[in-house]
């Protein structure tokens, strides 16, 4: 058996429109926050793992959670991205506004951003060519009032389920007839599970 696959394989689908959602959204709520006055730190982040400090103003941070894919040809197949879009704010007390009301509202105040932007027409192809995108659709809103190190800190989440149908696919190549089968590689079973490995 030979490598048949010769060539880079480039960035897929589900990666640039990743790559593409987050540019968006900090983009255009960087743009919000400037005509709209407002004086909070927004970071956009894409598959953060890191845990939100008490200390960061307002995150957001965008995740692929599941592709499924249908219409399959030799070329190309549809597929339908679900991402979540998930923001957390942290308030402070004031003599003003209590930390609780203060978080609630900024929270809503993005939420409401996020969920305008990405429901726009304007970015119904997510600013790709047309042919790339089928759709896009915002799904739900879940809030999470337990989002927090309940430690006395003002801190809520929400997440936005977005749903991106999309059109992926690869290049075909001619075909060859394959002759005798002389494997480089063979798979054995080891303290972990079945293994491939190359043939010494």
């Amino acid at each position: 058996m030979e490598v048949l696959i010769t060539e880079k394989i480039g960035k897929q689908g589900f990666e640039l429109i990743s790559e593409q959602l987050g540019a968006i959204l900090l983009l255009e709520l960087s743009n919000q926050k400037k005509i709209q006055c407002k004086t909070f730190n927004l970071d956009v982040f894409n598959e953060r793992q890191n845990p939100i400090a008490s200390s960061e103003d307002v995150v957001v941070n965008v995740s692929l959670n599941n592709i499924a894919i249908s219409s399959h040809t030799e070329r190309e197949f549809d597929s339908v991205l679900n991402f979540f879009v998930d923001v957390y704010v942290n308030g402070d007390q004031s003599i003003d506004l209590s930390g609780d009301a203060e978080t609630s509202q900024k929270l809503n105040l993005l939420i409401g951003w996020v969920r305008y932007i990405l429901s726009s027409t304007r970015y119904k192809t997510l600013a790709f060519d047309y042919g790339m995108i089928m759709g896009t659709y915002v799904r739900n809103i879940q809030f999470d009032d337990n989002f927090g190190e309940q430690n006395g800190t003002f801190s809520r989440m929400a997440r936005i389920s977005f749903e991106v149908r999309a059109v992926d696919g690869q290049d075909m190549e001619n075909g060859s007839l394959l002759g005798r089968n002389n494997s480089i590689i063979k798979l054995e079973e080891t303290e972990l599970g079945y293994q491939y490995n190359f043939v010494n």
